[in-house]
């Protein structure tokens, strides 16, 4: 007998939209699942401890817990050590975002992901300060984040309402989020972060 992954199925039968193309960078809002969380920042930036211990990561998976000891990296669950500097790429994350989200799986900005999936995003800053950041996508067919510790929002760098995070101002000075990687799909339920 053999010991196979239950979600290697649902991971091998979905198809890879891991690249960004031309389509994808429009105004129109995303077409939704049925499945996306309401926006509600209040739940996320009222309590200082849940604003203090949740990220983007946490965010984008809507992941919310009141016990979590710190933030979320991608892949501390699925014990990934940390980052360095080379191992910033766009496929290394994808990488560790299937190891913590069995089923997840990348998908075109234009095509809605399946039912109890939700749509996220993901973009890298790799100027003197690396970092990464999500994005997810709302039952209102707007864009939210939660940049760090500081408050859940729906606008961008400029203060605008995010139709797109692919075209939302991503530049915040010292961290500009300017490499898009991908859009994904994600089952909350399925998905296991580190506290």
């Amino acid at each position: 007998m053999t010991n196979k992954n239950p979600y290697s199925i649902i991971i091998r039968t979905t198809f890879d939209d891991s690249k960004i193309t031309d389509d994808e960078y429009n105004f129109e809002p995303g077409p939704l699942s049925g499945s996306e969380p309401t926006y509600d920042p209040n739940k996320w930036n009222k309590k200082e401890k849940i604003k203090a211990n949740h990220n983007c990561y946490a965010y984008a998976l809507n992941k919310y817990a009141g016990n979590r000891g710190d933030k979320s990296q991608p892949g501390y669950f699925s014990n990934f050590k940390s980052l360095s500097r080379n191992k910033y790429t766009c496929k290394e994350f994808l990488k560790r975002l299937k190891k913590d989200s069995p089923g997840l799986y990348t998908r075109n900005y234009n095509k809605p992901c399946k039912k109890n999936y939700t749509k996220g995003f993901l973009a890298l800053s790799l100027g003197d300060d690396i970092d990464y950041h999500f994005y997810r996508q709302d039952s209102n067919n707007f864009w939210s984040h939660k940049p760090g510790r500081t408050n859940a929002t729906n606008k961008d760098a400029n203060n605008n309402i995010i139709i797109n995070p692919l075209l939302a101002n991503k530049n915040y000075g010292r961290l500009n989020y300017s490499t898009p990687c991908f859009f994904f799909c994600v089952n909350s339920k399925l998905s296991s972060l580190h506290s």
